[in-house]
């Protein structure tokens, strides 16, 4: 993903200018970053993590947040949780999946036969599903019974 792209749509901010252009993954946990992973945190304390596993961005709603490598991008949203849909729309535009809507019985059904890795049943907030999707492989199936949230993305 390219960083311009990053910036448009989330409407996030620069707070540096550095030497990277794109992004090679999204993590969210700073001991899975790899080198050119973008950083997504609410967290300060995780991002010297990232940026030692090589992350070429933090992504983060503190605008506070003390920049301490000039290489890698710095970015600042307003709120993080919007910007993770917005986010999750461009990503499925490059990368789609199938996705599914079923029934709240279906997916508590679905969820105790849940023993194929190749099934996603999405759950939590919309954030948490965004983070779901957004970690997912292409081979998945994802099921979700959140309609509006679908609805959104």
């Amino acid at each position: 993903m390219l960083l311009e792209n990053l910036l448009a749509v989330t409407g996030g901010k620069l707070l540096n200018s550095p030497s990277i252009s794109r992004f090679d993954s999204i993590e969210f946990t700073a001991s899975k970053v790899v080198r050119g992973s973008l950083f997504i945190t609410e967290d300060p304390k995780e991002i010297e993590v990232a940026l030692k596993n090589g992350a070429y961005g933090i992504l983060t709603d503190n605008l506070y947040i003390d920049v301490t490598d000039e290489e890698s991008a710095w970015i600042y949203v307003k709120d993080i949780k919007k910007s993770l849909i917005k986010l999750l729309r461009l990503w499925l535009l490059k990368l789609p999946r199938e996705i599914y809507y079923v029934s709240k019985q279906v997916l508590e059904f679905l969820n105790s036969l849940q023993s194929n890795p190749s099934i996603l049943l999405l759950n939590g907030d919309e954030a948490q599903k965004s983070k779901q999707i957004l970690q997912s492989s292409q081979n998945q199936i994802i099921f979700c019974d959140d309609k509006l949230f679908l609805e959104h993305i």
